[in-house]
């Protein structure tokens, strides 16, 4: 199409009569044609989002974890802890990512004892404890007493 339009202008050059509404219905064309092609490249952040609600968008569904991990701790005292990270220094985000590491890795036994070792000496701690919770169902996967 480009090669055609470049074709129309030369001979523009050596007619003498011109049919300009030929020429311009033909450049309206090849750039309808050319925005047509990459316009969705500009748009596809800002407006081309809203077409996934139309026909046949997939269904709106949010990828919630569903499944949790936890370290709880026992103490002397019989008090129970259900957030560990702060003393052992580990943003709670951490933890949880290598809780679900360590866990799908089968090697929770290691991580708590790590655990164990960044716990201050001062804290009275006898027991940690490892939940898988999922839904409604909580299961204990590894224990450490210290």
């Amino acid at each position: 199409m480009l090669t055609l339009l470049i074709y129309q202008f030369r001979q523009l050059k050596k007619a003498k009569k011109v049919n300009h509404k030929l020429i311009y219905l033909r450049l309206g064309a090849f750039l309808a044609v050319l925005l047509t092609l990459f316009i969705p490249f500009i748009f596809q952040q800002t407006f081309f989002p809203f077409y996934r609600f139309g026909m046949f968008a997939e269904p709106v569904s949010r990828d919630i974890q569903k499944e949790h991990f936890a370290i709880h701790a026992k103490s002397a005292q019989g008090l129970i802890y259900s957030d560990i990270s702060a003393w052992v220094g580990i943003r709670k985000s951490n933890m949880d990512y290598l809780l679900r590491n360590y866990y799908y890795r089968h090697e929770l036994d290691s991580l708590l004892r790590r655990t164990a070792a960044l716990l201050p000496d001062s804290s009275s701690l006898t027991e940690l404890n490892v939940l898988r919770i999922m839904n409604t169902d909580t299961t204990k996967v590894a224990r450490l007493e210290l």
